[in-house]
């Protein structure tokens, strides 16, 4: 007997505890986005923890294309629109490899994206 495979459930013990939330949203006067990313506990690189991550780099994406803020904020693109992941420092190298790896994904879809260890980005401290 197999269990269900519940990598994009809501988890509340898991390091990404809603696969489908945006965590952090903030716009400026100028018409850039920023989305932030926060992982607050070391996260593992193991199958059901990678597809968590992709779904919320997913999930990003997909809002910033969505009608209300194409229209709102016109195409994305690098120079507009960052992802800050602030991802706990003693989360597995395969999740900053992986991080590296989405780049060029994000970037096609018009994100910068910056990977830092430090919370304090947001002042959620």
């Amino acid at each position: 007997m197999s269990l269900p495979d519940n990598w994009n459930s809501e988890d509340p013990e898991h390091p990404i505890p809603s696969p489908g939330r945006i965590d952090v949203f903030v716009t400026t006067k100028e018409g850039s986005t920023y989305y932030g990313l926060v992982v607050a506990a070391p996260l593992r690189a193991d199958m059901r923890s990678q597809r968590r991550l992709l779904q919320k780099l997913e999930d990003y994406m997909s809002d910033r294309h969505s009608e209300k803020l194409l229209l709102r904020f016109g195409d994305p693109t690098p120079m507009n629109t960052k992802l800050i992941a602030a991802i706990h420092p003693g989360s597995e190298p395969g999740i900053f490899a992986l991080l590296e790896r989405c780049r060029p994904w994000l970037e096609q879809n018009g994100f910068a994206l910056k990977v830092t260890t430090v919370p304090e980005v947001f002042g959620l401290h």
